[in-house]
């Protein structure tokens, strides 16, 4: 296994938690022969701890930094003066200095998380992912309850700290079954309560009554700790890719028998998240995604992270697969619409746009014609719709039937302005309702109502604004 020329590893900690986690935990599973070793040396590997004084002096005298100064190149950076009063700014900025850096070093940059635990040979393998060409490596991880876990992985290392932590993929993923954080409960589209963030979507494999494997889904590309930067790979303060083309250069480690990282997180912490919520909501999913996403997120919704512990039967994994891509096509149809309605506001159709967002959210499915197909919306400016027929569709969305009523104005297919000049067309709505259209003047009539704007697209979707409301009269 050939490593790439060099490596740049950061880690920033601080607070006696975390301070304690990475070096009890963290670092010795970096340490161990398949991790940080095997990457060639100082002379390839450099590692930068973003840290306070007060930690930095504790982190020194560690033993185990003498054994890191082996491997690797250590330097300290110091939150001695931290923006407004606030650490993450100063730990955003040092990370984007240390990110520059590494892309003028043609290195790898590492973002070895200090509550972060690796199995032996996970670091080994994403050099080799590297070593192929690849731009960045996208990972997901499993949490668990720091309070137990970590007494139980000590045990299984002999019950000594200050030693290094060299556990297979195979017993590091029953350690952290066994202590499965209650927020990897509350991402499962089949749990209630469910987060009202999630970085993923989880599917249970069961066999046998036992629980023995995980299918996780990202609704967007988030925490991407291990990148190549240069000017065609972006990303945000969040980890949050902004820009790399259509993911082509992205290596997604899917199979967790090749890759292994367990994160330790306290059990009571998200718990606002979940606690007090209800069950899964694919409209709340498709516009937080939405909002925190990319133009990458249908190359995430796209892959599958497999973890599993045990032998299930391949038609238990098929089954949630098959589960998984229903689900997460529903969200990236509902995320289409969001991008319709928000749309809509920009053309004067902002009642509209408003009864729409309640629409979908009463019925959580989008105003579809069929799998994979496109639609016209044709949707009332804000004039069309005076006080009184606005409070009537209001209505008509808290009893359920504004859905329908939206689907009215809804035709299969994408149809610009041009398409429909030109006589008269008579087309059957997505509500089934026939609607005429006359395109035979200086204004394209719909229903009788003219076309004021057009030519928005949503997606695979295309908006037109109109001056009424479609009740079908002039089909009939």
């Amino acid at each position: 296994m050939t490593a790439p020329a060099q490596f740049h590893a950061i880690t920033a900690v601080w607070g006696d938690w975390h301070r304690r986690a990475f070096l009890d935990i963290g670092l010795p599973s970096c340490l161990a022969e398949g991790n940080l070793p095997a990457l060639g040396g100082p002379q390839k590997l450099t590692y930068t701890i973003v840290t306070t004084p007060d930690d930095a002096t504790e982190i020194r005298s560690h033993p185990l930094l003498t054994r890191l100064e082996t491997y690797a190149e250590v330097s300290f950076r110091l939150l001695d003066t931290i923006e407004g009063g606030n650490v993450f700014v100063a730990q955003h900025r040092m990370r984007r200095e240390h990110t520059k850096a590494a892309q003028n070093a043609g290195a790898i940059v590492l973002t070895i998380q200090p509550d972060a635990v690796f199995s032996d040979g996970a670091i080994a393998y994403l050099a080799a992912v590297f070593s192929k060409g690849y731009k960045a490596a996208y990972v997901r991880s499993i949490r668990v309850c720091a309070e137990s876990f970590v007494p139980d992985l000590l045990h299984l290392c002999g019950g000594h700290t200050e030693t290094v932590i060299g556990l297979g993929r195979q017993t590091l993923m029953e350690a952290a079954f066994a202590h499965a954080h209650p927020l990897m409960f509350a991402q499962m589209a089949d749990h209630e309560p469910f987060s009202t963030f999630a970085d993923v979507i989880g599917w249970p494999v069961y066999a046998e009554g036992r629980l023995e494997g995980w299918l996780l889904v990202p609704p967007f590309p988030a925490d991407v700790l291990f990148f190549r930067p240069d000017d065609t790979l972006s990303l945000n303060d969040h980890q949050v890719i902004t820009d790399a083309g259509n993911g082509d250069d992205i290596f997604a480690i899917e199979d967790s028998s090749n890759f292994l990282m367990v994160s330790l997180t306290p059990t009571y912490q998200y718990s606002d998240w979940y606690l007090g919520q209800g069950g899964f909501d694919p409209v709340r999913v498709a516009r937080t995604s939405l909002d925190n996403g990319t133009a990458l997120g249908p190359w995430a919704m796209a892959k599958r992270f497999v973890f599993n512990r045990g032998r299930p039967t391949a038609r238990a994994w098929a089954r949630v697969g098959r589960r998984a891509s229903i689900t997460m096509h529903r969200v990236s149809a509902l995320q289409e619409w969001i991008r319709l309605q928000r749309s809509a506001q920009s053309m004067g159709c902002i009642r509209a746009s408003r009864l729409m967002a309640a629409a979908i959210h009463a019925r959580r499915q989008p105003i579809s014609a069929g799998r994979n197909r496109a639609v016209t919306v044709f949707l009332p400016d804000d004039r069309s719709l005076s006080v009184r027929p606005f409070d009537s569709m209001a209505l008509d969305a808290a009893n359920g039937r504004l859905h329908g009523i939206f689907a009215r104005h809804a035709i299969p297919g994408r149809f610009a302005i041009g398409d429909l000049r030109g006589g008269v067309r008579k087309v059957r709505s997505v509500a089934g309702v026939e609607v005429e259209i006359d395109g035979r003047g200086d204004r394209i009539l719909v229903d009788g109502h003219p076309i004021i704007r057009g030519d928005t697209s949503a997606g695979p979707h295309l908006v037109h604004a109109i001056r009424g409301v479609i009740d079908g009269a002039a089909g009939r």
